[in-house]
């Protein structure tokens, strides 16, 4: 009778661990919907909400344009078409939806680029490791920022995920498929898509034919919408989006740190320079996997690109917290992690969000593992630096959040092309 109770009490005990990181996810999940609905400014998605209305009405999405450098639609019409289903109800309750969305799409991006580009790391939906990277996601800026400002990225991030395994397949409609989707990606967001596109829609065919399909479709929406030329209208608003905003707050590229040219292109080069001396050192471009090759021309294109704004960074975070538990004992992936944590210039939330995030780690590993490493430590450096220097400086809390940011995008940009050790990784750890 025992040993049954003992046996029961074992079983529901892996059970509850099993069931635990789910849990933890969703009701982080729950809290931050309720944190950005009530504190969120959501300034972005009054532009998209517009644009879906006009859409509606077959009128030009980018008639919304109030302010063509600062507040202007600038998506494609492919996009006004998506989101027009969201002018149907009130606007309040359509940020809420995109909001929920945008959580509940979280472990589904994770699962698809662990497949995509850590396949050994064998995760499934009912993996409680692939809950736990989730719930780090969370945490980290880029969904944050996606959450707060209203933005879609994280919708388009799961369906470019999508295109991407699914240009992986034998099938002609999937490929088709493939083609189409990241089509619509691209429409969406060329800038952030574009070399998603460009790496696979020439691979096969049928992904090419679903790419020229969605440009079709995009041009005949356009003309529809505007009467004129197919993405005249678009290209004009763009145009006018270039003469300025570039070097605002929220902008997370290298070329908005600094408004001195020289300084820029000083910093563009040494870093460019050192990535391709650290890449080709330590790891010969010939022993490189496909998926690293793939992850180091995304990441090396999106790092060096002049538009990138903090809500674009989604799979730089993901891919960070990947491989993280991917090389849980490694300074580079430790530090990588602990930049993207870096959003709040509070003392008390930054140093609540380290602390979630070693409980998360403690819950994968054994607590007598991690504290023999120090490299564990480095998660913790930059979310509690940068609080405590805009305290005592804050007139340096936008450059230095930035400074944090893409350190975060380049050391990961970094690593990506340094886990070839993963196809020897032990999946079955816990």
């Amino acid at each position: 009778m025992l040993s049954l109770l003992d046996r029961h009490n074992r079983k529901l005990k892996v059970q509850l661990n099993s069931i635990f990181p789910g849990l933890v996810f969703v009701l982080f999940g729950i809290a931050e919907l309720i944190y950005f609905t009530a504190n969120g400014k959501g300034n972005d998605f009054p532009i998209f909400y517009e644009a879906s209305q006009l859409t509606l009405d077959l009128k030009s999405p980018w008639d919304s344009v109030s302010d063509p450098v600062y507040s202007a639609y600038l998506n494609g019409p492919m996009t006004a078409l998506l989101i027009s289903p969201l002018g149907l109800i009130d606007q309040d309750l359509a940020l809420g939806l995109v909001r929920f969305s945008s959580i509940a799409v979280v472990p589904y991006l994770v699962f698809q680029t662990s497949k995509l580009f850590f396949p050994n790391l064998n995760l499934s939906l009912l993996d409680r490791k692939l809950w736990l990277i989730s719930t780090l996601v969370l945490l980290s800026f880029p969904i944050r920022a996606n959450l707060e400002y209203g933005q879609l990225f994280l919708l388009f991030a799961a369906l470019a995920a999508t295109s991407l395994r699914l240009a992986n397949s034998n099938s002609h409609i999937q490929l088709f498929t493939s083609g189409l989707i990241i089509g619509i990606c691209c429409d969406y967001k060329p800038q952030c898509f574009l070399v998603f596109s460009l790496l696979i829609c020439f691979s096969k065919l049928f992904i090419l034919i679903g790419g020229v399909t969605s440009i079709l479709l995009g041009g005949l929406i356009s003309s529809i919408l505007t009467s004129t030329f197919p993405y005249t209208t678009w290209v004009e608003v763009l145009q006018k989006r270039a003469g300025g905003g570039a070097r605002t707050g929220d902008q997370m590229h290298l070329y908005s740190l600094t408004s001195n040219t020289f300084l820029t292109v000083v910093i563009v080069i040494s870093l460019f320079l050192a990535a391709a001396f650290l890449t080709m050192s330590n790891w010969r471009m010939n022993n490189l996997e496909k998926q690293q090759i793939f992850l180091l021309i995304i990441f090396t294109v999106t790092f060096f690109a002049p538009w990138m704004h903090s809500t674009d960074l989604v799979f730089f975070s993901v891919c960070a917290i990947i491989l993280y538990f991917v090389r849980p004992l490694n300074w580079l992936s430790s530090l990588s992690m602990g930049a993207f944590l870096v959003w709040s210039n509070n003392v008390v939330v930054s140093a609540f969000v380290v602390s979630i995030a070693f409980l998360l780690v403690l819950n994968s590993q054994r607590i007598t593992t991690i504290l023999k490493s120090r490299s564990n430590f480095f998660v913790a450096i930059p979310a509690m630096v940068f609080p405590l220097t805009v305290l005592f400086f804050p007139s340096f809390e936008e450059s230095h959040r930035k400074w944090w940011g893409l350190l975060g995008v380049y050391l990961v940009t970094l690593s990506s092309a340094g886990f070839k050790t993963i196809s020897n990784f032990n999946s079955t750890q816990k």
